[in-house]
């Protein structure tokens, strides 16, 4: 069994998340109300006797191994009582919710760390003492021993992680942590949680934004603009008719939106970034350039392995953005995978090159800086020269 303890601010975007849908049942808990808006309005209620304490929500989600037998609700309510009174959290209000959306029985543990009498309780070493415990219910339960990764080694006993591994920094504490969390799900990139192992990541950003700022303050509300349009139904109607059926559900939250498409793919949006996780290079290519056309970038980067980076750089220039390359090995790769474009263009499946496809060609490696500006192609259809007549 698995556990993985995130901390945040806020329990309401939480709360709303994992009772949402179908998927959703309450197990257990102490809290009297079963809707998002009870139960955020009780544990508020009890934040205010400890007003100063900033993260006071304990995301806990429990997973157990996929071949393991599965566990009835009592069972479940159970172990998470054993957990919660385990790490001290006896008293404090707390909320159990189990989910049927994934290939491994799994729960969602929401506890305020303080009790009613207003004392917040402590979290130190807590990954220690979760590991004990989920080792203790392991045994109780004839379970599978499954260690969360990592577990041996004290350097990733309090390591933070984004969406985003290749900048493997914690996100800014605003708030935003309540985010949805298992042993496979893809968490979005707002907030603290246990490190992500093995996870594939491949990014485009944009790298002209508009309009250019002239300070360091002025880019950040710009940004957060951006991740605010994330947050609007346009939004949300644009993705559904970009990707159709494939696209089974999205998140917003205000650090931006995560797309999940079947499992376990997902594409996450940073407003002037998009991440896709768990998606070969080619389908990850097509989904994010597709995604920078309906976003009206003009230019773009991006990161990850070469692989996807060559095909995405080819659609890229293919649907009219201009590539920027990341460093110089990608700029080698970019003067390449023009080359295989030419050739692509002009031979057209073996078929007559007509003047007109052969002039929007010209225009477009012009754009894109492969041609001398002031280079003009011969012009098409010239008058036959005179019989007889000499140039000099």
């Amino acid at each position: 069994m698995i556990g993985k303890a995130i901390k945040g601010k806020g329990a309401r975007g939480l709360l709303e998340y994992l009772l949402n849908g179908e998927r959703a049942t309450i197990i257990g808990g102490t809290l009297a109300g079963n809707t998002p808006r009870q139960m955020a309005a009780e544990i508020g209620a009890i934040r205010r006797l400890r007003p100063k304490l900033g993260k006071a929500i304990l995301h806990l989600p429990l997973s157990a191994h996929p071949q393991d037998p599965t566990l009835s609700d009592h069972d479940w309510s159970d172990i998470c009582h054993y957990v919660a009174q385990g790490l001290g959290y006896e008293g404090c209000p707390m909320k159990f919710i189990r989910h049927n959306d994934t290939d491994h029985d799994h729960v969602h543990m929401v506890i305020c760390r303080i009790n009613a009498q207003g004392q917040a309780i402590s979290d130190s070493n807590d990954y220690r003492r979760i590991e004990t415990l989920l080792r203790d219910v392991e045994r109780k339960y004839r379970l599978r021993r499954v260690e969360q990764p990592g577990a041996g080694s004290t350097r990733n006993h309090r390591k933070e992680t984004t969406m985003n591994t290749t900048h493997n920094t914690p996100a800014p504490d605003d708030g935003t942590a309540d985010t949805p969390s298992n042993a496979n799900d893809v968490q979005p990139d707002q907030g603290q949680g246990a490190e992500v192992i093995d996870l594939p990541v491949v990014a485009m950003t944009m790298t002209t934004p508009e309009p250019k700022h002239s300070s360091k303050r002025a880019a950040d509300t710009y940004r957060r603009e951006q991740r605010r349009e994330l947050n609007t139904p346009q939004y949300t109607e644009t993705m559904r008719e970009l990707f159709g059926e494939r696209l089974r559900n999205i998140h917003q939250h205000t650090g931006g939106a995560v797309l999940y498409f079947d499992k376990p793919k997902v594409i996450r949006d940073n407003g002037n970034s998009v991440t896709a996780h768990h998606m070969n290079h080619q389908e990850a290519a097509q989904m994010l350039v597709r995604m920078a056309n309906v976003k009206k970038w003009k230019s773009v980067t991006f990161t990850g392995h070469p692989d996807f980076v060559r095909a995405a750089m080819l659609e890229a220039l293919k649907s009219g953005l201009t590539v920027v390359p990341a460093d110089v090995a990608q700029a080698g790769m970019l003067d390449e995978v023009k080359g295989q474009l030419c050739v692509e263009s002009v031979t057209l499946a073996g078929k007559s090159v007509q003047p007109s496809q052969l002039a929007a060609f010209r225009e477009r490696r012009k754009e894109q800086g492969a041609l001398d500006p002031s280079y003009t192609p011969r012009q098409q259809n010239t008058p036959s020269r005179t019989p007889g007549r000499r140039f000099g």
